[in-house]
């Protein structure tokens, strides 16, 4: 957790150079406060001291709360130094902040118990009667944050070039406003984001994506909240590589037969007039008709894949010819 609000630090120190009086360990004559009841500003009446160094101790006070403690409208001068329950180094004083009388804002470094020590102005052990009230003033606003992406998957988990498959995870945002989806790394280069447990993703290659809920407002902690990560793997298009041993056949040579030199087992197929076997993608050259025809041959693996071969089929020429007569005497003119 962090805060959403800054801290505020001490305020209203005295002018004083002795303002930070020495803990006494005077017994305090009122009942302690429990802090777990303040409404915000709502002042807390504290034990009207008769002696100065009386002190009155509040407990359950939070870290991070302001409260402003006082010992305002009275017409004595007065000092108030607070100290951790037992006593030790001063923690927050003051010596001014309401004309002579001592105001200051005091914010707990820790949930506990604290001390509040009044004295007359320099630290002063003579009679004060001024009481103090202790008002709370603001808490910070606590943020949740999300929960670290579990469960996660892919569906499909392996897909083809230019195939697309679905993220899923468990997790909650809490005050996260969206899931964001990275790859390279945790907070690397973001694809995209998602209100919802799911994304859609088409990667290209075989890629890892990382998931977190984050706000972008400061509330939660980008910079240590971890990411959930899952892989979906892209297989390669299938080797549809094959080729004839020749571009052009005629009508009277034997028929061809394709090498295929990528993955085998697919078929052949062609437009109206060649004749191809689909399996083997023979072509019955006699039976076809002549021209240029485009061969197309389609894997049938993981990923199928298409290569197309261009084939002609020639016509026999025309080889017709003749004389202008049937027969010639020996002493005609050469036919």
């Amino acid at each position: 957790m962090k805060f959403l609000l800054s801290l505020l630090v001490l305020a209203g120190l005295s002018s004083y150079s002795n303002a930070q009086c020495p803990y006494t360990g005077s017994s305090d004559f009122c009942p302690d406060l429990d802090a777990s009841t303040f409404t915000v500003g709502v002042p807390n009446a504290m034990c009207g001291t008769t002696w100065g160094g009386e002190h009155d101790q509040v407990n359950n006070m939070v870290a991070g709360c302001t409260y402003l403690v006082e010992s305002c409208g009275v017409p004595y001068d007065s000092e108030i130094t607070v100290f951790a329950d037992g006593g030790g180094a001063a923690l927050g004083y003051s010596g001014t902040g309401c004309g002579d009388d001592a105001s200051f804002n005091f914010i707990p470094p820790a949930n506990g118990n604290y001390e509040f020590q009044i004295t007359q102005q320099g630290c002063g052990a003579n009679a004060t009667n001024s009481p103090m009230t202790i008002t709370l003033v603001s808490c910070p606003v606590l943020c949740t944050d999300p929960t670290v992406p579990s469960a996660l998957s892919a569906s499909p988990s392996t897909i083809c070039p230019s195939g697309n498959s679905t993220l899923s995870w468990t997790g909650t945002l809490n005050d996260a406003t969206n899931w964001h989806i990275y790859t390279g790394s945790c907070g690397g280069t973001q694809i995209g984001t998602s209100a919802t447990n799911s994304f859609v993703v088409s990667p290209s290659v075989t890629t890892t994506y990382y998931i977190r809920g984050e706000d972008g407002a400061g509330c939660v902690d980008e910079t240590t909240g971890l990411c959930g990560t899952v892989t979906v793997t892209v297989n390669p298009l299938d080797n549809a590589s094959f080729n004839y041993g020749a571009a052009a056949y005629c009508v009277n040579t034997s028929d061809p037969t394709p090498t295929i030199t990528g993955l085998t087992g697919g078929t052949f197929s062609s437009t109206a007039g060649l004749s191809i076997n689909a399996a083997t993608g023979l072509i019955d050259v006699s039976v076809s008709t002549p021209g240029t025809y485009t061969v197309t041959y389609t894997t049938a693996g993981a990923c199928p894949n298409s290569s197309n071969v261009s084939v002609t089929i020639n016509a026999l020429d025309n080889a017709s010819f003749n004389y202008g007569a049937a027969a010639y005497c020996a002493n005609d003119s050469d036919p």
